[in-house]
């Protein structure tokens, strides 16, 4: 074999190296990518479980219309805990502004990893918000219920996942 040819296949030795290098970067980097949208659509997903039956909660409070026409509304659920319990809370009562970008006494809970409720922040890894509405077309009879979940680490909107339904008055 002549030296030029010795040259030239160290030439293609690096050059072959440098693309399985290359390449191999690529895909460490895929598996990381990833991972990260795995772990993301895990959290989303927990949060819309977390989101659902918060909608659910709520939307079971009573608000309806008794046999004799009075309009009667739990207006004093604590609805921070779960289950909500009767009174000390503020049940479906029209929420100020700002209760879904805010902590708002009345109109968040914590929840854990493991979807048990606690009390602060401290150990929470869910912050779930939520806001009471009329309707603008029934304002005594319909509430717009929002609620809203993202990761207590989370300080972004766009990582929360919101749901909404509407309650209105029933006949019992």
């Amino acid at each position: 074999m002549r030296a030029t040819e010795r040259g030239f296949s160290m030439v293609e030795a690096s050059v072959a190296t440098a693309l399985v290098a290359g390449t191999l970067m690529m895909a460490a980097r895929w598996v990381v990518d990833g991972a990260q949208v795995s772990a993301r659509s895990g959290t989303a997903s927990v949060a819309a479980v977390l989101a659902a039956h918060k909608l659910e909660q709520l939307r079971a409070l009573r608000w309806t219309v008794d046999t004799l026409g009075v309009r009667r509304a739990d207006l004093a659920a604590d609805t921070a805990v779960d289950p909500p319990t009767a009174g000390g809370g503020l049940g479906l009562s029209v929420s100020p502004p700002g209760t879904l970008d805010a902590d708002v006494p009345g109109y968040v809970d914590f929840v854990t990893a493991a979807a048990r409720p606690v009390s602060t922040r401290v150990g929470a890894a869910y912050v779930r918000r939520w806001a009471i509405t009329p309707l603008a077309f029934a304002p005594d009879d319909a509430v717009l219920i929002d609620v809203c979940v993202a990761p207590a680490s989370s300080h972004a909107a766009s990582e929360a996942v919101c749901t909404a339904g509407v309650r209105t008055r029933g006949t019992r």
